[in-house]
Protein backbone atom coordinates (compact mmCIF):
# COMPACT_ATOMS: atom_id res chain seq x y z
CA UNK A 1 0.00 0.00 0.00
CA UNK A 2 1.29 3.46 -0.90
CA UNK A 3 2.19 6.04 1.65
CA UNK A 4 -0.52 8.45 0.34
CA UNK A 5 -3.29 5.84 0.60
CA UNK A 6 -2.24 4.88 4.10
CA UNK A 7 -2.23 8.50 5.13
CA UNK A 8 -5.74 9.05 3.66
CA UNK A 9 -7.22 6.05 5.44
CA UNK A 10 -5.59 7.17 8.64
CA UNK A 11 -7.18 10.62 8.34
CA UNK A 12 -10.64 9.22 7.59
CA UNK A 13 -10.42 6.80 10.51
CA UNK A 14 -9.37 9.63 12.76
CA UNK A 15 -12.31 11.80 11.60
CA UNK A 16 -14.89 9.09 12.30
CA UNK A 17 -13.51 8.53 15.75
CA UNK A 18 -14.13 12.18 16.62
CA UNK A 19 -18.00 12.03 15.93
CA UNK A 20 -20.43 13.59 13.43
CA UNK A 21 -19.53 16.71 11.51
CA UNK A 22 -21.76 19.80 11.71
CA UNK A 23 -23.11 19.08 8.24
CA UNK A 24 -24.07 15.55 9.22
CA UNK A 25 -25.90 16.83 12.31
CA UNK A 26 -27.82 19.37 10.25
CA UNK A 27 -28.92 16.64 7.85
CA UNK A 28 -30.12 14.47 10.77
CA UNK A 29 -32.09 17.36 12.28
CA UNK A 30 -33.76 18.11 8.93
CA UNK A 31 -34.71 14.45 8.46
CA UNK A 32 -36.19 14.29 11.95
CA UNK A 33 -38.17 17.45 11.29
CA UNK A 34 -39.66 16.03 8.10
CA UNK A 35 -40.60 12.83 9.91
CA UNK A 36 -42.29 14.87 12.67
CA UNK A 37 -44.33 16.83 10.14
CA UNK A 38 -45.62 13.57 8.70
CA UNK A 39 -46.07 11.56 11.91
CA UNK A 40 -47.73 14.10 14.26
CA UNK A 41 -50.93 14.67 12.19
CA UNK A 42 -51.30 10.92 11.74
CA UNK A 43 -50.86 10.38 15.47
CA UNK A 44 -53.37 13.18 16.18
CA UNK A 45 -55.84 11.49 13.87
CA UNK A 46 -55.41 8.25 15.74
CA UNK A 47 -56.05 10.04 19.05
CA UNK A 48 -59.14 11.80 17.64
CA UNK A 49 -60.53 8.55 16.28
CA UNK A 50 -59.88 6.88 19.61
CA UNK A 51 -61.68 9.71 21.43
CA UNK A 52 -64.68 9.48 19.11
CA UNK A 53 -64.84 5.73 19.65
CA UNK A 54 -64.70 6.31 23.40
CA UNK A 55 -67.57 8.80 23.18
CA UNK A 56 -69.65 6.34 21.16
CA UNK A 57 -68.88 3.59 23.66
CA UNK A 58 -69.83 5.95 26.49
CA UNK A 59 -73.16 6.70 24.77
CA UNK A 60 -73.83 3.00 24.40
CA UNK A 61 -72.98 2.49 28.06
CA UNK A 62 -75.37 5.28 29.10
CA UNK A 63 -78.13 3.65 27.06
CA UNK A 64 -77.46 0.32 28.73
CA UNK A 65 -77.37 1.98 32.13
CA UNK A 66 -80.68 3.71 31.44
CA UNK A 67 -82.31 0.39 30.61
CA UNK A 68 -80.90 -1.14 33.75
CA UNK A 69 -82.02 1.88 35.74
CA UNK A 70 -85.52 1.42 34.39
CA UNK A 71 -85.52 -2.01 36.03
CA UNK A 72 -85.80 -0.11 39.30
CA UNK A 73 -89.52 0.23 38.48
CA UNK A 74 -89.92 -3.52 38.84
CA UNK A 75 -88.32 -3.54 42.27
CA UNK A 76 -85.25 -5.33 40.93
CA UNK A 77 -82.02 -4.98 42.89
CA UNK A 78 -80.23 -3.02 40.21
CA UNK A 79 -76.87 -1.30 40.57
CA UNK A 80 -76.25 1.25 37.84
CA UNK A 81 -73.05 3.22 37.30
CA UNK A 82 -72.49 6.16 34.96
CA UNK A 83 -68.92 7.32 34.35
CA UNK A 84 -70.00 10.83 33.43
CA UNK A 85 -70.22 13.81 35.75
CA UNK A 86 -73.16 14.58 38.01
CA UNK A 87 -75.03 16.44 35.28
CA UNK A 88 -74.70 13.43 32.97
CA UNK A 89 -75.89 11.12 35.71
CA UNK A 90 -78.95 13.26 36.40
CA UNK A 91 -79.68 13.56 32.67
CA UNK A 92 -79.46 9.80 32.41
CA UNK A 93 -81.80 9.37 35.35
CA UNK A 94 -84.21 11.79 33.72
CA UNK A 95 -84.72 9.27 30.95
CA UNK A 96 -87.07 7.65 33.45
CA UNK A 97 -89.36 10.65 33.35
CA UNK A 98 -91.05 9.10 30.32
CA UNK A 99 -92.29 6.44 32.69
CA UNK A 100 -93.82 8.98 35.03
CA UNK A 101 -90.81 9.66 37.25
CA UNK A 102 -89.52 13.13 38.08
CA UNK A 103 -85.91 13.54 39.18
CA UNK A 104 -84.54 16.18 41.54
CA UNK A 105 -81.82 17.73 39.38
CA UNK A 106 -80.42 19.92 42.16
CA UNK A 107 -78.30 17.08 43.55
CA UNK A 108 -74.53 17.44 43.86
CA UNK A 109 -71.72 14.98 44.55
CA UNK A 110 -72.56 12.78 47.49
CA UNK A 111 -76.22 13.81 47.52
CA UNK A 112 -79.26 11.56 47.35
CA UNK A 113 -81.73 11.96 44.50
CA UNK A 114 -85.36 11.21 45.32
CA UNK A 115 -87.73 9.93 42.65
CA UNK A 116 -91.43 10.73 42.78
CA UNK A 117 -94.44 9.27 41.01
CA UNK A 118 -98.12 10.02 41.48
CA UNK A 119 -97.04 12.57 44.08
CA UNK A 120 -95.39 9.89 46.24
CA UNK A 121 -91.71 9.81 47.19
CA UNK A 122 -89.50 6.74 47.27
CA UNK A 123 -86.56 7.04 49.65
CA UNK A 124 -82.87 7.07 48.66
CA UNK A 125 -83.35 5.60 45.25
CA UNK A 126 -80.38 7.17 43.46
CA UNK A 127 -77.11 8.25 45.06
CA UNK A 128 -74.56 10.44 43.28
CA UNK A 129 -70.94 10.37 44.42
CA UNK A 130 -67.82 11.49 42.54
CA UNK A 131 -69.62 11.49 39.23
CA UNK A 132 -71.09 8.01 39.66
CA UNK A 133 -74.76 7.25 40.10
CA UNK A 134 -76.08 4.02 41.60
CA UNK A 135 -79.64 2.76 41.95
CA UNK A 136 -81.26 0.04 44.00
CA UNK A 137 -84.77 -1.24 44.60
CA UNK A 138 -87.14 1.53 45.79
CA UNK A 139 -87.97 1.81 49.45
CA UNK A 140 -91.39 3.41 49.59
CA UNK A 141 -93.75 4.22 52.43
CA UNK A 142 -97.28 2.86 52.55
CA UNK A 143 -98.31 5.77 50.40
CA UNK A 144 -95.43 5.33 48.02
CA UNK A 145 -96.03 5.36 44.31
CA UNK A 146 -94.39 3.56 41.46
CA UNK A 147 -94.71 0.48 39.36
CA UNK A 148 -94.01 -3.19 39.80
CA UNK A 149 -92.70 -3.69 43.33
CA UNK A 150 -93.68 -0.24 44.59
CA UNK A 151 -96.45 0.28 47.13
CA UNK A 152 -99.84 1.83 46.35
CA UNK A 153 -102.49 3.37 48.58
CA UNK A 154 -106.22 3.81 48.05
CA UNK A 155 -106.72 6.82 45.80
CA UNK A 156 -103.44 6.41 43.88
CA UNK A 157 -103.46 6.11 40.12
CA UNK A 158 -102.88 2.46 39.29
CA UNK A 159 -100.73 1.02 36.48
CA UNK A 160 -103.85 0.71 34.32
CA UNK A 161 -104.58 4.42 34.68
CA UNK A 162 -107.50 3.77 37.02
CA UNK A 163 -108.00 4.61 40.69
CA UNK A 164 -106.82 2.15 43.34
CA UNK A 165 -109.83 1.39 45.57
CA UNK A 166 -108.74 -1.77 47.37
CA UNK A 167 -105.48 -2.81 49.05
CA UNK A 168 -105.24 -6.34 50.46
CA UNK A 169 -104.53 -6.12 54.18
CA UNK A 170 -101.97 -8.94 54.30
CA UNK A 171 -100.17 -10.88 51.62
CA UNK A 172 -101.78 -11.35 48.23
CA UNK A 173 -104.87 -12.83 46.61
CA UNK A 174 -105.38 -14.74 43.37
CA UNK A 175 -107.21 -13.45 40.32
CA UNK A 176 -107.09 -16.27 37.80
CA UNK A 177 -106.58 -14.90 34.30
CA UNK A 178 -105.43 -11.44 35.43
CA UNK A 179 -101.88 -10.31 34.73
CA UNK A 180 -101.03 -10.64 38.43
CA UNK A 181 -102.25 -14.26 38.59
CA UNK A 182 -101.91 -15.57 42.15
CA UNK A 183 -99.82 -12.59 43.28
CA UNK A 184 -102.39 -9.76 43.33
CA UNK A 185 -102.62 -7.13 46.05
CA UNK A 186 -104.73 -4.31 44.61
CA UNK A 187 -107.89 -3.51 42.71
CA UNK A 188 -108.22 -0.42 40.53
CA UNK A 189 -111.39 0.93 38.91
CA UNK A 190 -111.51 2.42 35.44
CA UNK A 191 -111.25 6.23 35.61
CA UNK A 192 -114.22 8.54 35.33
CA UNK A 193 -115.49 8.93 31.76
CA UNK A 194 -113.80 5.62 30.91
CA UNK A 195 -116.40 4.96 28.23
CA UNK A 196 -116.07 8.41 26.71
CA UNK A 197 -119.63 9.36 27.56
CA UNK A 198 -119.62 11.06 30.95
CA UNK A 199 -121.41 9.01 33.61
CA UNK A 200 -121.04 5.24 33.86
CA UNK A 201 -123.21 3.68 31.12
CA UNK A 202 -126.31 1.56 31.82
CA UNK A 203 -126.51 -1.75 29.97
CA UNK A 204 -128.13 -5.18 30.11
CA UNK A 205 -126.01 -7.76 31.92
CA UNK A 206 -125.32 -9.97 28.90
CA UNK A 207 -126.49 -10.84 25.40
CA UNK A 208 -127.94 -14.08 26.74
CA UNK A 209 -130.19 -13.39 29.69
CA UNK A 210 -132.04 -16.66 30.15
CA UNK A 211 -129.30 -19.30 30.19
CA UNK A 212 -127.10 -19.86 33.24
CA UNK A 213 -123.40 -19.25 32.66
CA UNK A 214 -122.66 -21.48 35.63
CA UNK A 215 -119.57 -21.52 37.82
CA UNK A 216 -119.45 -17.80 38.56
CA UNK A 217 -118.34 -16.87 42.07
CA UNK A 218 -118.85 -13.95 44.44
CA UNK A 219 -115.45 -13.81 46.15
CA UNK A 220 -112.44 -11.53 45.93
CA UNK A 221 -110.40 -12.17 42.81
CA UNK A 222 -113.14 -14.04 40.91
CA UNK A 223 -114.38 -11.16 38.76
CA UNK A 224 -112.02 -11.84 35.86
CA UNK A 225 -112.94 -15.55 35.60
CA UNK A 226 -116.65 -14.69 35.91
CA UNK A 227 -116.45 -12.15 33.12
CA UNK A 228 -114.39 -14.44 30.90
CA UNK A 229 -116.92 -17.26 31.28
CA UNK A 230 -119.88 -14.97 30.55
CA UNK A 231 -118.21 -13.57 27.41
CA UNK A 232 -117.37 -17.09 26.26
CA UNK A 233 -121.07 -17.96 26.55
CA UNK A 234 -122.25 -14.85 24.69
CA UNK A 235 -120.09 -12.07 23.28
CA UNK A 236 -122.84 -9.68 22.19
CA UNK A 237 -121.33 -6.20 22.08
CA UNK A 238 -122.45 -3.26 24.20
CA UNK A 239 -123.53 -5.28 27.23
CA UNK A 240 -122.22 -4.87 30.79
CA UNK A 241 -120.10 -8.01 30.49
CA UNK A 242 -118.59 -7.19 27.10
CA UNK A 243 -118.10 -3.47 27.80
CA UNK A 244 -115.95 -4.32 30.82
CA UNK A 245 -114.17 -7.16 29.00
CA UNK A 246 -113.32 -5.06 25.93
CA UNK A 247 -112.08 -2.04 27.89
CA UNK A 248 -108.34 -1.27 27.59
CA UNK A 249 -106.26 1.48 29.15
CA UNK A 250 -102.53 2.11 29.64
CA UNK A 251 -101.84 -1.08 27.66
CA UNK A 252 -103.71 -3.14 30.28
CA UNK A 253 -106.16 -5.63 28.82
CA UNK A 254 -107.29 -7.57 31.92
CA UNK A 255 -110.24 -5.36 32.89
CA UNK A 256 -113.46 -7.10 33.91
CA UNK A 257 -116.81 -6.69 35.62
CA UNK A 258 -116.25 -6.93 39.40
CA UNK A 259 -117.47 -9.88 41.43
CA UNK A 260 -120.00 -9.27 44.20
CA UNK A 261 -117.27 -8.81 46.83
CA UNK A 262 -115.14 -6.62 44.54
CA UNK A 263 -118.19 -4.48 43.75
CA UNK A 264 -118.87 -4.04 47.48
CA UNK A 265 -115.34 -2.66 47.96
CA UNK A 266 -115.89 -0.32 45.01
CA UNK A 267 -119.16 0.82 46.59
CA UNK A 268 -117.34 1.63 49.84
CA UNK A 269 -114.74 3.64 47.95
CA UNK A 270 -117.46 5.44 45.98
CA UNK A 271 -119.12 6.38 49.27
CA UNK A 272 -115.82 7.52 50.87
CA UNK A 273 -115.83 4.61 53.30
CA UNK A 274 -112.76 2.63 54.39
CA UNK A 275 -112.01 -0.28 52.09
CA UNK A 276 -109.86 -3.37 52.69
CA UNK A 277 -112.02 -5.47 55.00
CA UNK A 278 -114.31 -7.51 52.74
CA UNK A 279 -116.48 -8.55 55.71
CA UNK A 280 -117.72 -4.95 56.04
CA UNK A 281 -120.67 -4.14 53.79
CA UNK A 282 -121.07 -0.80 52.04
CA UNK A 283 -123.76 1.37 53.65
CA UNK A 284 -125.34 4.79 53.30
CA UNK A 285 -122.71 6.67 55.32
CA UNK A 286 -120.37 9.15 53.69
CA UNK A 287 -121.01 11.02 50.49
CA UNK A 288 -120.94 9.71 46.93
CA UNK A 289 -117.76 10.64 45.08
CA UNK A 290 -117.95 12.56 41.85
CA UNK A 291 -117.94 10.24 38.84
CA UNK A 292 -120.09 7.53 40.41
CA UNK A 293 -123.85 7.16 39.99
CA UNK A 294 -126.34 6.46 42.78
CA UNK A 295 -128.33 3.68 41.07
CA UNK A 296 -127.68 -0.06 40.79
CA UNK A 297 -124.33 -1.34 39.46
CA UNK A 298 -123.82 -4.80 37.96
CA UNK A 299 -121.40 -7.40 39.30
CA UNK A 300 -120.20 -10.42 37.29
CA UNK A 301 -121.65 -12.87 39.85
CA UNK A 302 -124.79 -14.75 38.86
CA UNK A 303 -127.65 -15.56 41.22
CA UNK A 304 -129.80 -17.68 38.93
CA UNK A 305 -130.55 -18.26 35.26
CA UNK A 306 -132.04 -14.79 34.74
CA UNK A 307 -130.57 -12.95 37.75
CA UNK A 308 -127.19 -11.41 38.67
CA UNK A 309 -125.85 -9.69 41.79
CA UNK A 310 -125.52 -5.94 41.96
CA UNK A 311 -125.36 -3.04 44.39
CA UNK A 312 -127.04 0.32 44.81
CA UNK A 313 -124.36 2.97 45.37
CA UNK A 314 -126.76 5.48 46.90
CA UNK A 315 -127.16 3.38 50.06
CA UNK A 316 -124.99 0.25 49.67
CA UNK A 317 -127.90 -2.15 49.27
CA UNK A 318 -126.84 -5.52 47.82
CA UNK A 319 -129.34 -7.56 45.85
CA UNK A 320 -130.08 -9.21 42.55
CA UNK A 321 -131.79 -7.95 39.47
CA UNK A 322 -133.06 -9.30 36.17
CA UNK A 323 -130.26 -9.64 33.60
CA UNK A 324 -132.20 -7.77 30.86
CA UNK A 325 -132.38 -4.66 33.09
CA UNK A 326 -130.15 -1.72 32.21
CA UNK A 327 -127.79 -1.16 35.15
CA UNK A 328 -124.55 0.76 35.61
CA UNK A 329 -121.14 -0.56 34.52
CA UNK A 330 -117.65 0.21 35.89
CA UNK A 331 -114.74 -2.08 34.88
CA UNK A 332 -112.05 -3.01 37.40
CA UNK A 333 -108.77 -4.93 37.30
CA UNK A 334 -106.53 -6.68 39.82
CA UNK A 335 -102.76 -6.12 40.01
Amino acid sequence: MSTKLSASLSRNRSRRNTGFTLLELIVVVVVLGVLALVAVPSFTGVITGSTESAVEASSDAIARDAKALAAFNTGANTNVVSNGNVDDAVAEANLLSGDGWDVDTSASNGATISLTKNGKVCESVLTVASGLVSASAPSCSASGGGGGGAVYAVGDVGPGGGIVFYVHSSGTFASTGSDCGSNCRYLEAAPDNWNGGGADPSRQWSGNNNILVGGTSTGLGTGYANTSAAVAQNATADRAITLAWDYSNNSKEDWHLPSQVELNELCKYARTQTTGDTSVVCNNSGSLRSGFAAPFYWSSSEVATTLAWGQVFSNGFQGNDSKPANRRVRPVRAF
